[in-house]
């Protein structure tokens, strides 16, 4: 292959643009350099890319999950150590959600994180919201009034993809808001001597959810939409609030007709949290959940290390990681202004700069996600209630060998 050129696969959600950016003015900077981005479905980036590095149609380059999928191609030995690509200026300036993926390779990077995303960002039609009188909620209670109204104009209200990996991303939000920080916290990490899923505020997540759905707020047949099919509706204008993780939101602004808001999750109210915990206790919460589970590897067996290493390099330069911004992805690094993010993001901007919390990490555990996905549609469908929901993801957990007795 071309010396000179550089095969990156990305993903064909959120990353594109970024990538079309990054591409330009790279090769701008580097004359004889060509970056070949190719998307790729998601197939592509998971578990086969443990056949497809090393050999000759693989990339220089990839995307991939962190997690389980990343520690794999490091024992197998076909990812490089990044070590030197994530420079003290970087590594000293790294959100803490982003710190995870340096356990892929046991204490070493051999993947890094470029961007992440928030989740869960909730689009509204502005346009509709302001023909019809309201205004993005601030409480509760307010996104209960609004699903209301919207009904009652012939809407529908919140729509997601519930049928996929985004009713998880969900529950991650949902459980920020309900558990004290320090118990969310403990979601985060794998714990060899402990169950985090049985901490206070996790049932009770679980009861604010399946609230969510006795209050109208999702949609009809919510548990029946993937991401598209969601999108569709939003972007019809039969639905009035989307939510969605790694929605690129440009592709979304160009397909709807109106005017585009933005409003996070609102905190629970008390009845929705744990025993001891008050209202009070969680004013300061993060309600902006940062979510760094993609993340890039190069191929051990790649004849252009350096010039993959280079252009890694200058996507975590300051000047790359502030672009993300306007794609809707979140930084890697703390040190770079939010000034430049997408007007749309203004209201969701201020929790982003008092910080992020970061993702189920167990997410990684494998299955936990479909746990995940499968206790939320049970539970919104009425099949079982908030405490069996609860239990059901602590045993998987407990029976996964990941807390040691």
């Amino acid at each position: 292959s071309d010396p000179s050129t550089l095969v990156v696969w990305i993903q064909s959600t959120s990353q594109p643009q970024f990538f079309s950016w990054a591409k330009q003015q790279y090769e701008a900077q580097h004359p004889g350099v060509t970056i070949n981005v190719q998307i790729q479905q998601s197939g592509a980036l998971g578990d086969t890319l443990d056949v497809t590095l090393g050999t000759s149609g693989a990339p220089d380059m990839t995307a991939t999950w962190g997690g389980l999928i990343v520690s794999k191609l490091v024992s197998g030995n076909k990812v490089l150590n990044l070590n030197d690509v994530v420079e003290e200026a970087v590594g000293d300036n790294m959100h803490a959600a982003a710190q995870y993926n340096k356990l892929d390779g046991d204490g070493e990077y051999y993947s890094i994180p470029l961007n992440g995303f928030i989740s869960p960002v909730i689009y509204y039609n502005a346009t509709l919201f302001s023909q019809y009188g309201i205004e993005a909620p601030e409480t509760y209670e307010d996104l209960i009034s609004i699903s209301n109204t919207i009904r009652s104009r012939g809407k529908q209200p919140l729509v997601a993809g519930f049928s996929t990996w985004h009713l998880p991303h969900f529950m991650q939000a949902v459980h920020a808001r309900t558990m004290a920080p320090e118990d969310f916290e403990q979601l985060m990490g794998i714990k060899e001597d402990m169950n985090p899923f049985e901490l206070d505020g996790f049932k009770e997540g679980w009861d604010f959810f399946k609230d969510m759905g006795e209050q109208g707020i999702f949609a009809d047949n919510i548990t029946g939409y993937d991401a598209n099919t969601a999108a569709t509706e939003f972007t019809s204008g039969n639905a009035l609030m989307y939510t969605a993780p790694s929605t690129d939101l440009p592709t979304l602004v160009e397909a709807a007709t109106f005017d585009i808001g933005t409003f996070l999750l609102p905190a629970a109210p008390q009845e929705f949290l744990p025993e001891g915990l008050t209202t009070a206790d969680m004013a300061d919460v993060t309600l902006a959940s940062g979510v760094y589970s993609d993340v890039f590897v190069i191929d051990a067996k790649t004849t252009k290390a350096e010039l993959a290493k280079d252009f890694a390099k200058f996507l975590l330069s300051v000047e790359a990681q502030s672009y993300l911004l306007e794609c809707e992805m979140l930084p890697v690094r703390t040190d770079v202004s939010l000034d430049r993010a997408s007007p749309i993001l203004a209201p969701v901007i201020e929790e982003m700069s008092n910080g992020v919390s970061g993702f189920y990490q167990n997410f990684s555990v494998t299955g936990l996600d479909i746990q995940l996905l499968n206790a939320g549609v049970s539970l919104l469908s009425g099949d079982i209630d908030s405490t069996t929901a609860a239990k059901q993801i602590a045993t998987f957990y407990h029976d996964s060998a990941m807390v040691v007795a």
